[in-house]
């Protein structure tokens, strides 16, 4: 799948805030953005699998600072598989990715603590895969035996 890093690519089974609050977080967006990279660079040496194909999504552009979604979501490979953590639950953009990096941050925590195994269990709950396509018509009529 080919994530656009503009316009907010956000995935499928992840709800959408439907109310906003402030954060705490006093993280500049480049601020945040760092800290996200290193984040994730760091996972990657610390599990001893590489994080690849980085794409931080949103509604950002040049020239516009606070946009009216400032939902973010960093798509990322980690062992073959595609995983995104997404977060909208903040009004400013740099909350959102600013507690993303916490996110990964508490990853790198579970992986010192509990293993990689543990990680592969969090991570199910953020893969990225496609919705499961809809069984045929005929498998879902009761007539020719379905459901």
């Amino acid at each position: 799948m080919n994530i656009p890093a503009f316009p907010l690519c956000w995935p499928d089974r992840f709800p959408r805030a439907k109310a906003r609050v402030s954060s705490s977080f006093k993280t500049q967006l480049a601020g945040a953005i760092k800290n996200v990279q290193c984040s994730l660079k760091l996972f990657g040496s610390d599990s001893g699998k590489a994080v690849g194909d980085v794409v931080i999504s949103s509604n950002c552009s040049l020239g516009v600072d606070n946009p009216s979604d400032p939902g973010v979501a960093v798509w990322f490979t980690w062992e073959g598989k595609q995983v995104c953590i997404a977060v909208d639950r903040y009004a400013k953009l740099e909350a959102n990715l600013q507690a993303i990096h916490h996110i990964i941050e508490a990853r790198r925590t579970e992986l010192r603590h509990g293993g990689l195994e543990i990680i592969r269990a969090t991570f199910t709950g953020f893969l990225a895969l496609p919705a499961p396509a809809p069984k045929p018509w005929w498998h879902r009529h009761p007539s020719l035996g379905g459901f």
